[in-house]
């Protein structure tokens, strides 16, 4: 299936449906007195590995530090998506930086560590760590 968007041909192999282009959202700048790191994790489910990486930029919306990483052995969309929170977090540590916000478009991700009660067997490593 091919489909356009936005003047850009883009060949979609197994897509059932069509795709629609998601609504334009924009990054903004941490609040004042804060960092924020943007982090994201990329996964393809017939390998079993993906990435994760992340950049730390100040309240200005200045660069300071990014990261990363090859993540082994992955299953999820949703494990290289903590996998990434969490080595984001391993930079902020070695940075000494506080007040420190943390950006990721994976809602699931940012449930199971919002959870109190995480009985995630697949990901409570991970989610222990970010705790």
């Amino acid at each position: 299936m091919e489909e356009t968007l936005e003047g850009k041909s883009a060949w979609i192999h197994g897509a059932d449906k069509p795709m629609h282009p998601k609504q334009k959202q924009f990054w903004r700048p941490a609040a004042p007195g804060t960092w924020k790191l943007n982090d994201r994790g990329s996964f393809l489910p017939n390998i079993d590995r993906g990435g994760a990486g992340g950049v730390m930029r100040n309240e200005a919306g200045h660069f300071y530090a990014a990261f990363a990483t090859l993540v082994p052995f992955v299953t999820s969309a949703k494990q290289v998506e903590l996998c990434a929170i969490s080595e984001g977090l391993k930079l902020v540590t070695a940075m000494q930086i506080s007040n420190v916000v943390i950006e990721t478009d994976c809602l699931e991700a940012v449930s199971s560590i919002m959870d109190i009660h995480f009985t995630h067997v697949n990901n409570e490593g991970i989610i222990a760590d970010i705790h």
